[in-house]
């Protein structure tokens, strides 16, 4: 699930903080190496979870939206679902005006003219 691994990239602190160290830390060459290379590691770990998160089919999702007039979803995946709603809706409306039976669309709720939508 993306947006559990969205949140697991989150990266609120490093474990391995140089300046932590001793002036003169009691450590071999060996684990002074491993201790600095520990904190670039852990953050490309971190932005590799969100790249692998955020490039998911399922991230739209987990992406928050905030709300407008015309859509009230809250995430990006409701609100492409919402907007492909209405233009659906319209494109049914409009066939019906091409065959006679209306005399204009419903958009957002309120009923506009064939000739104000067109514009």
């Amino acid at each position: 699930m993306a947006g559990n691994k969205i949140a697991a990239a989150s990266c609120p602190d490093l474990t391995h903080r140089i300046a932590a160290l001793a002036d003169e830390p009691d450590m071999t060459a060996d684990e002074l190496k491993q201790y600095f290379d520990a904190s670039p590691q852990q953050l490309m770990d971190a932005h590799n979870t969100l790249v692998t998160a955020l490039t998911a089919t399922t991230a739209a999702s987990n992406l928050g939206f905030a709300p407008t007039d015309a859509l009230t979803a809250t995430t990006i995946q409701q609100a492409v679902e919402d907007l492909q709603a209405q233009i659906d809706a319209i494109r049914m409306q409009l066939k019906k005006k091409k065959n006679g039976r209306s005399h204009g669309i419903r958009e957002a709720g309120r009923f506009v003219s064939l000739k104000s939508a067109q514009r």
